[in-house]
């Protein structure tokens, strides 16, 4: 997971990979020196094997890291000297070591299910490497955990030869009311000498459950782990809630059976005719889960179909979140609707509204899927009220309470400010927005590579850039540069007169045949018109109509607000 934070004049940009995980960020200020490293700015200088450590305290008061599955280092920057990095947990255990070697810049370790008093990490190298990143990374969705016990096992769960099994009969998992897709856990210790096992219906010893395996119907588990985790199909379900089951293998030791459970939304039955049945449930759902469907009967008439929605209108539909029914369908079944990062802004603070035609449903639910990158860029606006963006991803929807406009110019005195509802990669836009920060996020499975990227973006009048500019170049034949800047006249775009004025990365500056230095005082002012709706005249100024008739205006590069009639400054102060 990769954050870039660029400090501009006035406002602070990140760029943030987004995925569905849970993750516990390390403060990096809080972790010290080692021996004779030094630690300053994220920057480790030490000779080979000296480093830095982070303590959690004593073991009473240590980091349960129970709910996570790795802890992941990641590097600012490629090194030329490798890094390793080990965990001490409160038992006095230690992970095996994990190393980033020079050239590379991340890696996770998996962790163990318990308390950690202290990470250290250290150079394999003299030199130094600079750190990113230091965090936790869990799974999305949270789910479950049952413990099942043993009905017999002989010497403490150890498997020697095949002469040894342990068995959990059915009753164990009829009352647990697991699904298909919820997971079967098997923990335990290994010797470390060709340990394998396998499952088995207890009724039945011929009857191997359907977990795949390297050796046939025999697991052999990786030398390390601890446990291993395995999918329920709706055979295995079925037979495990029937018959129970059998472990047998050699040269290991079982120490548990769990089962982890899917969030459930909602549980019961409704049938769901014309519209009129329907299911109201909160969902807790981020992108790359699943939300799942149970049917367990399908109406024959009236084209039968599940729908879901965030709230009662056609337009609430949630992206798709729709299935008609097919020839061939038979209940029960599961539908699944893979969360896309429009369904999951859709759904972002509301509830999940389950409707349709023709057909009964049992349970709804939420699972784990396959992680689905995004990126987040985020821009800190001003109490002005407004500032220049180009980024190098599509981001498909604005942020709420943000505007953005592309503007245009043919030479003359006025820009107009044209209205766009999503943005669109290396082009630049005029952002206009209250003073707070906001989170623009890609569509799915962008980059946010700008490593190629060192020219100028060039969208109607302005030029953006993903690399400071420093000067601007004050003019370019017929062409007048002008820079968004908070200037002796307020906040607007202020003609680039000596080669002084410099363009942070992800700004822009304008550029149009316009120079209002060499006219006449009775000219025209350059002025901005936004083309949203028709202007109402306002002097020297464009009008932004907005709700409840409120109206912004931009009087000679000033943003003022009329409200009622009213006229108003940024500040809500009253003007004359």
């Amino acid at each position: 997971m990769k954050k870039i934070f660029l400090f501009l004049s006035a406002a602070l940009v990140s760029l943030a990979m987004q995925a569905t995980l849970v993750t516990h960020e390390i403060n990096l200020s809080e972790i010290s020196s080692q021996g004779s490293a030094t630690w300053e700015n994220s920057t480790i200088t030490a000779g080979a094997w000296q480093g830095v450590q982070k303590w959690f305290g004593d073991a009473e008061y240590a980091f349960d890291a129970s709910e996570y599955e790795a802890l992941v280092l990641e590097l600012e920057e490629t090194s030329s000297v490798g890094v390793n990095y080990v965990i001490n947990y409160a038992d006095g255990t230690a992970n095996n070591d994990v190393t980033i070697s020079a050239g590379e810049t991340s890696a996770q370790l998996v962790l163990k299910s318990s308390k950690i008093q202290k990470i250290v990490i250290q150079l394999t190298d003299d030199g130094s490497a600079k750190i990113s990143k230091l965090y936790f990374k869990g799974v999305a969705g949270k789910v479950s955990e049952e413990a099942v016990t043993f009905d017999q096992y002989d010497n403490e769960g150890a498997l020697g030869n095949w002469n040894n099994s342990l068995q959990t009969w059915s009753g164990r998992f009829g009352s647990l009311g697991l699904q298909v897709d919820d997971k079967l856990v098997i923990k335990y210790t290994l010797s470390g000498s060709d340990d394998q096992f396998r499952i088995l219906a207890c009724a039945d010893v011929d009857n191997v459950f359907d977990f795949a395996s390297s050796n046939g119907s025999c697991i052999n588990p990786e030398a390390g782990t601890t446990s291993i985790a395995f999918p329920l199909n709706s055979a295995d379900l079925a037979r495990l809630t029937s018959k129970g089951l059998k472990i047998d293998g050699k040269n290991m030791t079982i120490t548990g059976i769990s089962v982890l459970k899917h969030a459930v939304l909602w549980s019961g039955e409704q049938v769901v005719e014309n519209w009129s049945g329907h299911k109201e449930v909160t969902a807790n759902v981020a992108v790359g889960n699943i939300i799942c469907v149970r049917i367990s009967a399908i109406g024959s008439d009236n084209s039968p179909r599940v729908s879901l929605y965030c709230g009662w209108n056609d337009e609430d539909a949630l992206a798709d979140g729709e299935y008609y029914f097919q020839g061939g369908d038979e209940a029960p079944m599961d539908l699944e609707f893979p969360v896309t990062y429009k369904m999951e802004q859709q759904l972002r603070g509301k509830n999940l509204l389950v409707r349709g035609v023709n057909y009964t449903m049992t349970d709804i639910y939420v699972k784990e899927g396959t992680p689905v990158n995004t990126v987040a860029a985020y821009l800190n606006v001003s109490a002005a009220g407004m500032a220049t963006y180009v980024l190098p991803f599509n981001v498909p929807s604005l942020p709420d309470g943000v505007e953005a406009y592309e503007l245009t110019n043919s030479g003359d005195a006025t820009i107009w400010a044209n209205p766009v509802d999503a943005l669109e990669a290396d082009k630049p836009v005029l952002i206009v927005a209250a003073a707070g920060e906001y989170e623009f996020v890609s569509e799915e499975d962008a980059s946010d590579d700008i490593s190629g990227k060192t020219g100028t973006y060039t969208n109607g009048a302005l030029i953006g850039t993903y690399v400071g500019i420093n000067p601007i170049p004050a003019s370019a034949g017929a062409v007048n540069n002008y820079v968004l800047q908070n200037g002796t006249n307020g906040v607007g775009f202020y003609q680039v007169k000596e080669a002084a004025c410099r363009i942070a990365p992800y700004r822009a500056y304008l550029s149009c045949g316009y120079d209002a230095s060499s006219v006449s005082s009775s000219a025209p002012k350059m002025r901005i018109v936004f083309h949203k709706d028709a202007p109402t005249g306002v002097e020297n100024g464009g009008v932004l109509n907005g709700a409840n008739g409120v109206q912004k205006i931009l009087r000679n590069g000033q943003l003022f607000i009329l409200r009622n009639g009213v006229e108003y400054n940024v500040n809500g102060q009253m003007t004359k």
